[in-house]
């Protein structure tokens, strides 16, 4: 239940504890109100910084969504333990309703799957030991849906959120190779046929973040 972490790829002085920033400052994409220009608040990392951090924060989002099957991975561990200890010849799939949830927990080779779903979420993790590979997809019945994949130098993820003829996506990678670290953003926001498109790309070493 490892989750991505977008943040650790930004130098300590731009990530989010260090920043004088908080979600209240960005406009909803909820798609029910309307955002006046002029309550957006004003920030000191600048416009193109605003577009990176929006991208985060709506990652972080659908992780939020998340939160209440990772609350109750210690009892998942326990339900699923209990089944090896009882089966300890064929463990390999497991199947049980645990606080709520809908579980599935499949072993092939090196990578190990998790499946939790309930009426509200429906969450899909897995690792892979001889890649040191996690990934994992996220879908909300409201129409949001987050789905990553990540390395201990790599980051992608896409995330999607809509509500009719609305919808907005996001796109984002990070890698990390030999201290220096590279962003790619692509965003797109829509409705009824018109959208605007916004790219990114953000470069960070031991000197400077551009």
């Amino acid at each position: 239940m490892t989750r991505p972490d977008a943040w650790s790829f930004l130098p300590e002085a731009f990530t989010e504890e260090n920043m004088a920033y908080s979600e209240t400052a960005f406009p909803k994409t909820d798609f029910t109100t309307n955002t006046q220009v002029s309550a957006i608040g004003d920030r000191f990392i600048g416009a193109q910084f605003m577009i990176l951090y929006d991208g985060l924060l709506q990652m972080q989002t659908a992780l939020k969504y998340a939160d209440s099957v990772f609350a109750v991975g210690e009892t998942i561990a326990a339900a699923y333990q209990a089944f090896i200890n009882d089966n300890p010849d064929d463990y390999a799939t497991f199947s049980k309703t645990i606080a709520g949830f809908n579980v599935k927990i499949e072993l092939q080779g090196a990578r190990s799957t998790i499946l939790a779903g309930n009426s509200t979420i429906a969450l899909e993790m897995y690792a892979d030991s001889e890649e040191n590979v996690n990934g994992g997809r996220i879908q909300i019945t409201d129409g949001v849906a987050l789905k990553y994949v990540m390395t201990d130098d790599t980051l992608e993820y896409a995330y999607k959120v809509g509500a009719g003829d609305a919808m907005r996506t996001v796109n984002l990678s990070f890698a990390r190779t030999e201290g220096v670290v590279a962003g790619y953003l692509y965003e797109y926001t829509g409705v009824d046929g018109l959208g605007l498109t916004t790219t990114a790309v953000f470069t960070s070493d031991e000197d400077y973040t551009r």
